[in-house]
């Protein structure tokens, strides 16, 4: 796929990708059987993830809310500055909460988020990623579920990661081929 004269390769199709998820899913409802969970989903990146882990779901009641934070910087990478645009509509106090993101890269939102939500005293507190690419960590942050883990430094688009805002609806994961761009 070219875009923006850029070649992008498939890097997770989409089938590999349901099955990861399905099996994520089983994994969170396990370790929270029989209790309630909130599904905080980080917009805009991890709503079509946070979408399809919860239809993963069995007969397990979740209650999904959602916050925005964002950090500036180029279309390619973080300025390390991060901002909380939207908060939470729901009190976490004493509440099992599951943060839901697209990617931890550097591991800065991820950690900024997770301090905020602490001191708000949720019972547990857990995060969920669709992507875990290692190379880029700023700081030490290792997610509690990961579907993928890349140990390579890849501009990745497609299943809610964008390029320039766009390209988020694509049911598969592209990866920028600097090679034949």
């Amino acid at each position: 796929m070219k875009i923006d004269d850029k070649k992008f390769d498939v890097l997770f199709e989409k089938k590999e990708i349901e099955k990861r998820i399905h099996k994520i899913a089983k994994k969170i409802q396990h370790d929270f059987h029989g209790e309630e969970l909130i599904i905080v989903c980080i917009l805009k990146g991890a709503f079509i993830f946070a979408s399809d882990l919860v239809r993963n779901f069995d007969d397990f009641k979740c209650n999904i809310n959602f916050i925005q934070i964002s950090s500036y910087g180029n279309e390619t990478e973080s300025s390390g500055y991060i901002n909380l645009v939207k908060d939470l509509e729901k009190d976490i106090k004493n509440r099992n909460v599951l943060i839901v993101e697209d990617i931890v890269d550097s591991g800065l939102s991820l950690d900024y988020l997770t301090k905020i939500l602490k001191e708000r005293q949720p019972k547990k507190l857990k995060t969920c990623v669709f992507i875990d690419k290692k190379p880029r960590r700023k700081i030490e942050f290792k997610p509690d579920y990961s579907c993928f883990e890349l140990d390579e430094d890849l501009f990745v688009i497609g299943y809610g990661l964008d390029y320039q805002n766009c390209y988020r609806e694509l049911n598969e994961v592209y990866y920028l081929d600097d090679s034949r761009s």
